[in-house]
């Protein structure tokens, strides 16, 4: 097996074929720190290899070589770690960023330069075609809903990606499906539509039993595509559920203040509150209104609607 030499500012595998190459000048004349790493040796411990290859990452995820090869993925190395390197693609097909993957549950890295972006940009054509578009977290769940035939796009956690981009991206595109993710929860996706362009086409996916999408595939992958279509179906709109929330929290408020509205003489207790705040006739002596915790009604002999007047007359002076 050929030795690989690392270059280490680079954190990727350089043959010594291409030592005499340009590649391999440009480096000479930088100096660039590099070591002879040998493969028998370094990236095997105890038989086992040490990083993640391509053939472990489809054993994980339950998806087939091919299928993942056909996505650009492929072997290679980070480090000194075998890993699978993955290609973020534009949506003219064109590679904007490499991410490197060498364990299932570890953190990925982006090739040194390139910055957080949505996965699945050169796929968005085919899901403007068909009216709608799963939002959904990285690569992994991306491609399980490639995989059955979903269309999808990974959204990065990383900063500086801003999801203010995201209209731009979907323009066209009927229907939005967002998945809620327990660990951001249904709050944080809500507040996040609300100020976003795209809230009106936007319909929210609850998993029951599952955390991800390739979390429900993972656990039954033969009704996987079934429990999928079917949550499409059933995700309400972000205007039903807005509006759900909104006559929750009135209700809430009405149990708040139902007592004081029920109140004959509302706004002479309004303006007691008032005068004791010295909000009414500030620089001039209060209105002669008793101070205390008992239930207040009007003075004897005026009514409701004469008070009413009296209070608006001093709120114009």
């Amino acid at each position: 097996m050929e030795s690989l030499i690392e270059v280490r500012s680079l954190g990727t595998p350089f043959a010594p074929s291409l030592w005499g190459s340009p590649v391999g000048g440009w480096i000479r004349r930088r100096k660039v720190e590099i070591s002879v790493i040998d493969s028998l040796k370094t990236l095997t411990t105890h038989g086992a290899a040490r990083g993640l290859t391509l053939a472990q990452y489809a054993a994980a995820t339950k998806l087939d070589v091919e299928f993942l090869a056909s996505l650009g993925l492929t072997d290679t190395y980070f480090d000194t770690l075998q890993a699978v390197k993955i290609p973020y693609l534009d949506i003219n097909h064109f590679t904007i960023a490499t991410q490197f993957r060498t364990s299932m549950g570890g953190r990925a890295h982006f090739r040194k330069g390139d910055n957080p972006c949505p996965y699945g940009l050169g796929k968005l054509g085919e899901a403007r075609a068909d009216g709608y578009i799963c939002l959904v977290k990285g690569h992994r769940d991306t491609q399980t809903l490639w995989k059955h035939g979903f269309h999808a796009l990974g959204l990065p956690d990383a900063d500086p990606w801003k999801k203010e981009d995201l209209p731009d991206y979907l323009k066209g595109i009927e229907k939005v499906y967002v998945v809620i993710y327990p660990e951001e929860g249904d709050e944080a996706v809500k507040q996040w539509l609300r100020n976003s362009k795209i809230r009106h086409r936007a319909r929210l996916v609850t998993l029951h039993g599952a955390k991800d999408p390739s979390d429900l595939y993972l656990c039954d992958p033969a009704e996987f595509k079934h429990k999928w279509a079917a949550a499409l179906e059933s995700a309400p709109s972000w205007q039903k559920v807005e509006r759900s929330g909104n006559s929750a929290r009135g209700k809430e408020l009405w149990v708040q203040c139902e007592e004081l509205a029920k109140q004959p003489n509302i706004l002479y207790r309004f303006e007691v509150a008032l005068n004791r705040r010295s909000v009414i006739g500030e620089g001039r002596a209060k209105t002669d209104i008793p101070r205390t915790d008992e239930p207040l009604s009007p003075p004897s002999g005026v009514s409701n609607c004469e008070r009413t007047s009296e209070w608006r007359q001093n709120l114009s002076r």
